[in-house]
C-alpha cells in the first residue's frame, strides 16, 4: 500500500504488515513520472 507524504501513520503500517500487506511511503506522481510504479501497487 503506498502512502504519499504527509499520510504517514506508523500504526497503521504495524497492521498491514502484520496481515502481509506491503507498505511504501512514496509519491504517486513521482513514481508514475519517473516510470518506477512496480506492477505490484496496482493489484
Amino acid at each position: 500500500m503506498l502512502f504519499n507524504p504527509g499520510t504517514e501513520n506508523p500504526a497503521i503500517y504495524l497492521v498491514l504488515r502484520q496481515v502481509g500487506i506491503e507498505v511504501e511511503e512514496a509519491c504517486h506522481l513521482v513514481l508514475l513520472s519517473t516510470n518506477q510504479y512496480k506492477a505490484s501497487h496496482c493489484g
